[in-house]
């Protein structure tokens, strides 16, 4: 995700009225210092020095989307003791709406406590974890509860996040409610569901890891066809299954796409689970496309597990982070053919349609933009053969190229929908297109299959790849461009 598509999610985000639902729990970390080594057995001594209270599952994922400016609200069921005080102390503070949480006497708020130790000689890690068992199931009256207050507060809402930890606050009475009154309301339904994923059919988005995933459907069912499966199994509109350090495979009834991150340190994957639920959410409720959301939630969650603990990621990281991941991004665009063949091996042996076009694209124009938009849309990868400096001379003479090889290249690889770029120094790319064997060969401009190269053709012919043209729109060329420019500017006042 580029820093222009992370400004418009956040742009649109802003204000947008999003209610949050699920299981709630207290993170308490421990931080302190190994003192001694008891006498009376094999266990270190702690002196504590502080102790960091966090509302995690449902709460941690409303405090992410209030960071980054949505207009939050959590409905939830939390006991009248210190650790749900806590919890709703913090989260009011930071303007989330806990009106619509249920509090009862005879709940108890579920802690989960973590030990961290830092040394003069050692840095900062997690010694012990303290988890409490899970809460058991819910009475009927906390039922009547909930029931009555999202009966009353859902109407109001842009958006509904489940985040379903336990299995506890969903018994089918209230998700009928749910899927109904959102349905009525067309509000966004997104779930996060650690037990029961069947029960989320007919949401637009789920978010399930891969272990969730293959349970669901089957453990022999192969990675690239297990988020379509899921897809078909549940009746979704989008499935996000998370693949930890490898990103995101996005399902759609249209496609199934593999989205990497771009992780650069794991220090504590606390709070990635979160991020990635909080991401999907975000993008989906600004309007984003399910790829740009999967980009926001892995920048979100890459950030998270740099740091300790369930951390707060600012609108301000994320920018940073945008502009780090789209330079990462171009860099990894320009290759080699030795790279280029390795990656598109790969992506064949998945099913995927590589289209390759090629080009000089001096002086980058919205023709050149559309066209190779357009040509990306014949399949899932787009490789891009750009002429180098020496051969654009041979063809087009002494002035040109306007801009030189590395800068073309960069402009190529800044495009979203390329995905490779490579330089050739040939007239003609054959030995390229002999190696790679594309699936489609894209041809712009004003060419048809007699006019354009017939060795070319021939190749691509040859192997079985498919011939497509795709006319360029008039008006729109480099050759017109660099005329207007000369009209304007290259007579003396």
């Amino acid at each position: 995700m580029n820093s222009i598509d992370l400004d418009r999610c956040l742009d649109s985000l802003n204000n947008a009225s999003i209610l949050v639902f699920g299981d709630l729990a207290i993170e308490e970390t421990i931080l302190g210092s190994i003192a001694e080594h008891s006498p009376e057995g094999p266990f270190p001594v702690v002196q504590t020095q502080n102790r960091i209270l966090t509302p995690g599952f449902a709460g941690h994922v409303a405090r992410l989307l209030q960071k980054w400016g949505a207009r939050v609200s959590l409905c939830t069921l939390v006991g009248q003791d210190s650790a749900g005080i806590a919890a709703m102390q913090i989260l009011a503070q930071e303007g989330i709406d806990i009106e619509p949480v249920i509090r009862d006497d005879q709940e108890n708020t579920m802690v989960r406590t973590r030990v961290r130790v830092q040394g003069d000689h050692y840095p900062q890690r997690e010694i012990l974890r303290l988890y409490e068992p899970n809460p058991a199931g819910i009475t009927d009256d906390q039922i009547d509860s909930l029931k009555e207050k999202l009966d009353s507060i859902l109407p109001g809402f842009k958006a509904l996040v489940i985040v379903d930890a336990f299995a506890r606050l969903l018994p089918p009475v209230l998700l009928d409610l749910i899927k109904t009154r959102c349905k009525d309301h067309n509000i966004l339904t997104i779930a996060d569901s650690e037990t029961a994923l069947e029960r989320f059919n007919g949401f637009d988005a789920v978010t399930p890891n891969l272990e969730q995933g293959r349970n669901y459907v089957d453990e022999k069912t192969g990675l690239e066809a297990l988020g379509p499966v899921l897809l078909k199994k549940l009746s979704c509109k989008n499935v996000f299954l998370t693949l930890g350090q490898q990103g995101i495979q996005v399902s759609t009834p249209e496609d199934s796409r593999h989205v990497p991150t771009c992780t650069f340190r794991v220090f504590d994957v606390t709070g990635a689970g979160e991020a990635i639920v909080a991401g999907v959410a975000a993008g989906l409720t600004a309007g984003m496309s399910p790829e740009q959301t999967a980009q926001f939630a892995n920048l979100a969650a890459g950030i998270v597990v740099t740091q300790a603990g369930l951390a707060l990621v600012e609108p301000g990281q994320l920018r940073e982070s945008a502009h780090l991941y789209s330079a990462l991004s171009q860099a990894h665009k320009m290759v080699n053919l030795e790279q280029l063949e390795a990656a598109l091996d790969q992506a064949k042996q998945s099913g995927k349609k590589v289209v390759w076009t090629n080009g000089c694209y001096d002086l980058l124009h919205a023709g050149h933009v559309l066209y190779l938009e357009k040509a990306r849309q014949l399949g899932d990868l787009l490789v891009v053969g750009l002429n180098s400096d020496a051969s654009v001379k041979a063809s087009k003479g002494p002035l040109r190229p306007i801009v030189n090889e590395t800068q073309r290249a960069k402009l190529l690889s800044a495009l979203s929908f390329v995905d490779y770029v490579i330089i050739f120094d040939e007239q003609s790319p054959i030995k390229l297109i002999e190696r790679l064997h594309p699936d489609i060969y894209a041809k712009g401009g004003d060419y048809n299959i007699e006019t354009i190269d017939q060795p070319e053709r021939r190749l691509v012919e040859s192997y079985g790849g498919e011939i497509a043209l795709l006319p360029g729109v008039e008006g729109m060329s480099t050759t017109h461009l660099i005329d207007r420019i000369i009209q304007a500017y290259g007579k003396p006042e």
